[in-house]
């Protein structure tokens, strides 16, 4: 008696074998399910492949992450060339599934960097922001090109007294180096320009009378 063959319990399992055996090649269940022209669920096709697997009316074959059916072949045995071709459709849908994942990365940074953009009112607020700050910079640039002070009167006396100190204290310094080198090196011999030159120590450029600042 013969072996009677197991009947499919759906329209969409029905469908999804009829495209198989007319198409007679391997396909993911993502390219199935659009080739079908989304006329059934992605889930249902999926669910519909795997139940045809287990009735041993198509076969599944895991390539990397993706896994492809085929219609079950009437042959005992494929050919050679019939696996190279199949290896080389498996090849081909595992470059394509790279390929749209890739694309797929593009688009979501596309999408994060135009959710990054600034909305029109910001952007709008910024304008005004930076033409506003362009506006003072254009006005500090007038006064100096027209040798007006860029300070206060209250704040240029202050940094005119802190520059005295400084000066003062600057001097003060000068002259105690100025009596304690010449104190040590009153009975040395030799040069005391030497010994400056042999101790690393440096004279200011500014003669020690005259005003550092002075034009």
């Amino acid at each position: 008696m013969a072996k009677k063959k197991p009947n499919t319990s759906s329209e969409e399992e029905q469908a999804v074998l009829n495209y198989l055996r007319k198409v007679n090649r391997p396909y993911s269940s993502t390219d199935i399910f659009n080739n079908l022209h989304a006329k059934y669920p992605k889930a249902a096709v999926a669910k519909s492949l795997e139940k045809l697997v287990s009735q041993s009316l198509i076969v599944s074959k895991v390539y990397g992450k993706s896994a492809v059916y085929a219609p079950k072949q009437t042959e005992e045995a494929a050919t050679a060339d019939d696996l190279e071709s199949l290896d080389t459709d498996l090849q081909s849908l595992t470059e394509k599934v790279d390929k749209l994942k890739a694309e797929n990365k593009q688009l979501s940074q596309a999408v994060s960097q135009l959710q990054s953009t600034p909305t029109t009112e910001n952007a709008q607020t910024d304008l005004e922001r930076i033409l506003q700050e362009n506006e003072a910079f254009q006005e500090r640039l007038r006064n100096l090109q027209q040798g007006k002070s860029r300070i206060s009167d209250k704040d240029h006396a202050a940094i005119t007294a802190e520059m005295d100190k400084c000066r003062n204290e600057w001097r003060k310094r000068r002259r105690m180096f100025q009596d304690m080198f010449k104190t040590v090196t009153e009975h040395m011999p030799g040069d005391p320009n030497e010994l400056k030159e042999d101790m690393g120590i440096e004279d200011d450029v500014v003669p020690f009378d005259q005003d550092p600042l002075a034009l």
